[in-house]
């Protein structure tokens, strides 16, 4: 930023709240945890899948709860 560019100041505020807002709203955690959810819901259907090859029934809760 030199001072003959007075918009330069400004277009990296501008860039910087993108940035941020970005992050707020996709923050990389979230990647960890959706991953870490959907390697459990995974899971879960399939021992139902398995269950229902071997004709148990049980519930899906026990299942998804002891992979988290």
């Amino acid at each position: 930023m030199s001072a003959s560019d007075p918009g330069a100041s400004i277009r990296k505020a501008q860039q910087d709240t993108r940035s941020a807002r970005r992050l707020l709203l996709d923050p990389p955690e979230l990647e960890d945890v959706a991953f870490h959810v959907h390697q459990a819901v995974g899971k879960a259907a399939e021992a139902v899948l398995w269950r229902r090859a071997f004709g148990i029934r049980a519930a899906v809760g026990p299942a998804l709860i002891s992979t988290l």
